[in-house]
């Protein structure tokens, strides 16, 4: 399983830690995987969180370019 923690980065611009996308898409994926495993079938779909995710993520993009870390 991916450990987020060794991935993240500290972003300059944007004052916080974050993680590459391609690398959270693959820890959201093996996370499913393993619940299903352990689980047994589900009704999980994976594009439905990752269009969950990808919308939240524009929103926090939107929200920090419309601060103003001048005042």
């Amino acid at each position: 399983m991916i450990n987020l923690y060794d991935h993240k980065i500290f972003i300059e611009d944007y004052k916080m830690e974050m993680v590459p996308l391609s690398v959270a898409l693959q820890a959201v994926a093996e996370a499913t995987n393993n619940s299903t495993k352990t689980a047994g079938p589900s009704n999980l779909n994976i594009e439905k969180y990752v269009d969950e995710l990808e919308s939240v993520m524009n929103e926090l993009q939107n929200s920090v370019k419309n601060l103003n870390l001048d005042d």
